[in-house]
């Protein structure tokens, strides 16, 4: 099975973001210019800082389906001053792309701010580019996960996590890990694409984060997102569906 998760020396599966085009079935287009994004699509639900790496958890507060949203995430300093934006920090493909966020769901994105550990005072959201579905559709496959296991490796630090598919395979999807302290705060978020989930037996996944997370650090969640639109962008990222992809349990 494929997998290249990229967020560039932040954290690796094997596969980049999701991509998602503007025309979404039985969405309904409500569409920001790229100068002016909107800050009220989505609520921040926390953010956090590892080595450099800044993760932000965001919730669908509406009772639609958001079927797609392009983040623009920036970082500040205690001075105020701006220390990074996602579109300057992008790296094989877009990080910060939600993607069919049910109500009340939540979606995490990253950015990777360098060798600047404690620098960050203040995380700011908005977006662009939204689209709105309909929550009562869907009725396609449906892929849902179990963490298995956080451990520390060679790399940084290792999520092992069982998915589970309904109803059909689902060809590609974006699934993200959600690590926490024993307080319950955000630590991180692992997000990456892959292809090819098959019904039946769990598919067990490998994320690797390319930071030390604290001792006591857990999964809070583990959530599969269906990519129902097909489209990918990244070096190494060329979809194949499972109707054509040779699928081998890593």
């Amino acid at each position: 099975m494929r997998a290249i998760l990229t967020a560039f020396l932040a954290l690796t599966l094997l596969s980049g973001c999701a991509q998602i085009s503007d025309q979404i079935d039985d969405a309904e287009a409500e569409t920001v210019s790229d100068e002016i994004a909107a800050p009220s699509v989505m609520e921040t639900v926390d953010w956090a800082e590892l080595e450099g790496l800044v993760s932000v958890l965001v919730r669908n507060p509406t009772e639609r389906m958001l079927r797609r949203a392009e983040a623009v995430i920036t970082v500040h300093t205690p001075e105020g001053e701006e220390l990074a934006t996602s579109p300057r920090q992008v790296y094989e493909g877009a990080c910060c792309t939600a993607i069919d966020v049910p109500p009340g769901g939540t979606f995490g994105f990253y950015l990777f701010t360098g060798d600047v550990e404690g620098a960050v005072e203040d995380v700011e959201v908005s977006y662009k580019n939204v689209s709105w579905g309909d929550a009562a559709s869907g009725g396609g496959p449906v892929a849902t996960a179990v963490p298995v296991q956080l451990s520390s490796n060679r790399l940084g630090t290792l999520a092992i996590a069982d998915v589970t598919t309904r109803g059909g395979p689902v060809d590609t999807a974006v699934v993200q890990a959600v690590l926490e302290d024993p307080d319950g705060s955000l630590v991180a978020i692992i997000s990456g694409t892959w292809d090819c989930f098959q019904p039946g037996t769990p598919t067990r996944i490998e994320m690797q984060l390319y930071q030390t997370a604290p001792p006591g650090t857990e999964i809070r969640s583990v959530t599969v997102y269906p990519d129902n639109q097909r489209e990918r962008g990244g070096d190494g990222n060329v979809l194949e569906s499972c109707e054509v992809a040779q699928w081998v349990a890593p």
